[in-house]
């Protein structure tokens, strides 16, 4: 049987680990998606000073990353830093809808890769316009066409039938 004293010490173990845990450095490839992470870790240790958010975030940068969100940030007054860095580093690094078309437009057929992991490159590179008719398009034009026939007797759902197909493609 668990003393208190024996709960009591598994709590705080608990509680440290997941203090000490950080978050993973900033990824240039969806900052949207990272910030999302990033404000989830800031809000479990509620960290709401943005001195502290702000220099959480510089921690996990590049320096090169540094060069880009903080081009004068010394000027900035500290209260406004942290927005003023991610506002930098998300006009940088966020895809334009051009960009995102013609990466789309450019996917190789599916290689080596599962439909299920294609999808989700996929949905990395588009973001929020994974939901229309076009980004189903492009996603359908990197799969056989063969399986693609079997995609409007099955399913509308694109992760469904992801998944579903990741058995019928003869691995690379």
């Amino acid at each position: 049987t668990l003393t208190p004293a024996a709960i009591a010490a598994a709590v705080t173990a608990a509680t440290a680990d997941r203090d000490s845990a950080k978050p993973p450095m900033f990824t240039e490839s969806n900052p949207t998606r990272w910030f999302i992470t990033f404000e989830s870790y800031l809000s479990t240790r509620n960290i709401k000073d943005k001195k502290r958010q702000f220099d959480s975030l510089w921690s996990r940068l590049t320096e090169e990353q540094m060069d880009i969100a903080g081009s004068g940030i010394e000027l900035v007054d500290q209260e406004q830093r942290y927005d003023t860095a991610k506002a930098a580093l998300l006009a940088r690094f966020t895809l334009t809808e051009a960009e995102v078309f013609d990466k789309l437009v450019n996917m190789p057929q599916l290689g080596n890769a599962l439909p299920s992991q294609q999808l989700l490159t996929m949905r990395n590179i588009a973001g929020a316009k994974q939901k229309n008719e076009f980004f189903r398009h492009f996603y359908l034009r990197t799969i056989p066409k063969n399986i693609v026939d079997l995609y409007a007797r099955t399913t509308t759902d694109l992760g469904a039938f992801a998944k579903l197909t990741d058995d019928l493609v003869p691995e690379g």
